[in-house]
């Protein structure tokens, strides 16, 4: 089974934590950029929060992924402008706060076009 890492704040995480377990899926939690990381073989996807333990944290941890080598697609969770330009260390952007049934479609869709 894939597994997916989620690096969001607190507000965030139970939602996004909830739709990956209505999906039958594994995760782990990154709460902090301090945080080692160890991307498991199997993880597919993360939901990185560009502020998640403090301004744009969320663009250091990608960039520590991408530089990682592993094909992990990055979905970026942004508040102030969700439709920002994509940068080659984000994959998706979706804008916060979502509402959790687009979050599952859009989740869905998502994977389908891994």
């Amino acid at each position: 089974m894939p597994t997916f890492l989620i690096a969001v704040k607190n507000s965030e995480r139970f939602d996004t934590a909830d739709v990956l377990q209505l999906a039958g899926y594994s995760f782990y939690v990154i709460s902090s950029i301090n945080d080692r990381l160890e991307i498991p073989a199997d993880t597919i996807m993360a939901f990185v929060d560009e502020d998640f333990d403090g301004p744009q944290t969320g663009w250091h941890l990608a960039s520590k992924m991408r530089q990682t080598n592993q094909p992990v697609k990055i979905v970026m969770l942004a508040r102030k402008n969700p439709d920002i330009e994509l940068s080659p260390l984000y994959d998706v952007v979706w804008g916060l706060p979502f509402n959790f049934e687009a979050l599952k479609a859009d989740f869905e869709r998502q994977l389908k076009m891994r």
